[in-house]
């Protein structure tokens, strides 16, 4: 028999969900989840209400929280009436300048078209409903409507003809039409007629995009102005001109490059750096800690037009928490509620992951629905948590590492507890295997992630274990 495993809890849903919070109050994935990043949120909201143009980098390793950081940024500075869009400019390995502003204009057709919904009356839904604060009260945005990746057909077809009068005239019009012609190709209807007028045909053809043969510079830099200056009908009509809009551009993609790539990607930063410094444009770039250094510091010219870099750090243990006891409030259905892990309990696993909270999540996520089929209703402490997993991670790690490698590592790790540091002559001497091949061993695991460096002490390597995953795994308890 099937059955929702979060019910004998009194939950609705999976508390424990890894998807990033919506840049709106997604009734699922509301912004108002958002935990901790205060001094962060200011720094860069204050840049981008502050001044008519910005750059800033959002770097951090992978799980930390980069994506639901930027959707909350987003409900906040769309609450001064800052537009922006859902689903971010994704950066691809050999991208050109010209493709990468093809994307970009799609992403501000997404807004326009959302712009043009709301004065036509039809989407009247802003993005940031969330509080511009921690727990302040919620200002409706002003001017910023939510992005919808599927908007741009209406615009092309429909909104940018009925509305555009109301926008900027006919002249806008036919821009972005245009743009919608470049980056997204049109559909267009053959018709012929038969032998003798017997017979009509209709074919409809697509004309593809245009991206590729055009430089697109100066169409991104209009396009921005034309979403600064949009006006509303009404306004327009009583006589008074709103101050200039500011557009938040989300660039994504930044993750994990190799060598080669993320050099690819400070050419093609520096290709566009003219772009970026458009008037009305924020540009918030989105990658792995290193990115700023390889990526935007590579070359002058785009080291000096990004000033601000923030560092997302792990969540504090309080913080973690937090983040699930509003989890749990959020998605409590009925009276009675009883936590499948305790926000005190969680919080001590989650020393396991070093910041990686999308893996710690999963974990939690996986062992309560374990759980669940033997025992639904009842919570787990972190031994349990640990006895549930340890089979299934275990699994998990031969299959990665190799049963040999996998084995060594545990015959390491034999006795110790979480946070345990090993040197390449503990490995030798706990594995059995000769001081050569065990620095091989660890030279192994360290290039797999299974390792990470974690001091040094004179002449000695200290190593921890580099995924949360692996010490459940090995069954470490907590010292």
């Amino acid at each position: 028999m099937i059955a929702n495993p979060w019910t004998p809890y009194g939950l609705g849903d999976d508390p424990f969900f890894q998807e990033p919070l919506a840049p709106t109050e997604d009734p699922a994935r509301p912004v108002s989840l958002f935990v901790g990043r205060v001094a962060e949120l200011q720094l860069l909201g204050g840049q981008i209400v502050g001044s008519r143009s910005s750059r800033a980098v959002v770097q951090g390793p992978a799980g930390v929280g980069k994506t639901s950081f930027v959707n909350r940024l987003k409900a906040a500075v769309a609450a001064h009436g800052v537009l922006t869009h859902a689903e971010p400019v994704r950066v691809q390995p050999g991208m050109s300048p010209r493709q990468f502003c093809g994307e970009v204009l799609r992403v501000l057709l997404q807004i326009r078209a959302t712009v043009g919904a709301a004065v036509a009356g039809t989407a009247p839904e802003a993005v940031g409903k969330g509080e511009a604060g921690q727990g302040g009260r919620r200002p409706r945005a002003r001017g910023a409507v939510r992005a919808v990746g599927d908007a741009v057909g209406s615009l092309v077809a429909g909104i940018a003809g009925d509305v555009g009068a109301d926008l900027g005239g006919d002249d806008e019009a036919a821009f972005w039409r245009r743009i919608g012609r470049i980056v997204e190709g049109e559909d267009s209807v053959a018709a012929g007629i038969g032998v003798a007028g017997l017979s009509a045909q209709r074919e409809r053809v697509r004309i593809p995009g245009e991206v590729g043969d055009l430089s697109l510079f100066a169409e991104v830099e209009r396009a921005l102005a034309l979403l600064a200056g949009g006006e509303d009908r009404r306004a327009r009509g009583a006589g008074a001109r709103p101050a200039p809009r500011r557009v938040l551009v989300h660039v994504n993609n930044l993750e994990n490059l190799s060598v080669e790539d993320a050099r690819a990607a400070a050419v093609l930063m520096q290709s566009v750096r003219d772009v970026f410094l458009a008037p009305h444009g924020h540009w918030l770039f989105v990658g792995a800690g290193d990115v700023e250094r390889n990526v935007f510091r590579a070359a002058a010219q785009v080291s000096g037009i990004v000033p601000v870099a923030v560092t997302l750090e792990p969540l504090a243990p309080e913080e973690v928490a937090e983040l699930l006891a509003r989890r749990y409030a959020h998605l409590q259905r009925g009276r009675r509620l009883v936590p499948p892990i305790s926000p005190e309990v969680a919080a001590g696993l989650y020393a396991r992951y070093h910041g990686d909270l999308r893996n710690f999540l999963r974990l939690l996520s996986r062992a309560v629905q374990q759980q669940a089929v033997h025992a639904p209703g009842v919570p787990l402490d972190e031994a349990g948590v640990v006895r549930m997993m340890a089979p299934v991670y275990w699994r998990e790690a031969v299959a990665a590492l190799g049963a040999g490698d996998a084995e060594h590592l545990a015959a390491a790790y034999r006795g110790q507890s979480v946070g345990a540091e090993l040197r390449v002559a503990d490995v030798a001497g706990r594995a059995g295997v000769t001081q050569a091949a065990a620095s091989r061993l660890v030279q192994r695991l360290a290039a797999s992630g299974a390792l990470a460096h974690a001091r040094t002490a004179g002449k000695s390597v200290y190593y921890r274990l580099g995924a949360g995953d692996l010490s459940v795994a090995l069954g470490l308890v907590p010292r």
